[in-house]
C-alpha cells in the first residue's frame, strides 16, 4: 500500500459519524445503505460505478456491519457478485467489523481469473480470483 493510500484510508477511518445516526439509505439520504439498495439504484437505470460510489460514500459515513449484511442477488452477474463479496470482506477487515458469513459461499469465488483493475490486489480479492486493488474503493 502506498503512502497516499495510507493517508486516504486514515482520513476515512477517522471521519466522525454523522449527527443524525439513523439517517441512512435511499429514502433518507439518497444513497444506498446495502447491496439491495445498490441493486435497486442500478435496476432503476443508475450507472453501476456511480451507484457503487454512492454506496461507499454512505458506508464511510456510518461504517456499520448492516451495510454488508445482505447478499447481492442474481440480478448481478457472477463476477460482480464475487467482487461485491470481496468488497464486503475487505471493508469488514478494514473497519474491524464482523465479516458476513455469506462471503464464504462457493458462488462468490470465480473459477477463472478476472482482472478488474490494472494493479495487484489484496487477499480478499485474490482468493476470489479477482485482480483488483482496493485503492479504487477510496472516496474522499
Amino acid at each position: 500500500m502506498g503512502k497516499f493510500d495510507k493517508v486516504a484510508w486514515s482520513i476515512i477511518e477517522q471521519m466522525p459519524p454523522p449527527s443524525m445516526p439513523g439517517h441512512k439509505g435511499l429514502a433518507l439520504s439518497g444513497r444506498p445503505k446495502d447491496f439491495a439498495e445498490l441493486e435497486s439504484l442500478v435496476s432503476d437505470g443508475e450507472n453501476f460505478d456511480i451507484a457503487v460510489a454512492l454506496f461507499l460514500d454512505e458506508f464511510y459515513c456510518f461504517k456499520t456491519e448492516d451495510f454488508l449484511a445482505a447478499e447481492p442477488t442474481d440480478f448481478f452477474d457472477a463476477r460482480t457478485r464475487a467482487w461485491l463479496a470481496g468488497v464486503a470482506e475487505y471493508l469488514s477487515h478494514r473497519f474491524r467489523l464482523p465479516v458476513p458469513t455469506w462471503v464464504g459461499k462457493p458462488e462468490y469465488f470465480l473459477p477463472e481469473f478476472w482482472k478488474k483493475s490494472d494493479d495487484s490486489g489484496e487477499q480478499e480479492f485474490r482468493q476470489r480470483n479477482i485482480g483488483y486493488n482496493p485503492r479504487h474503493l477510496i472516496r474522499l
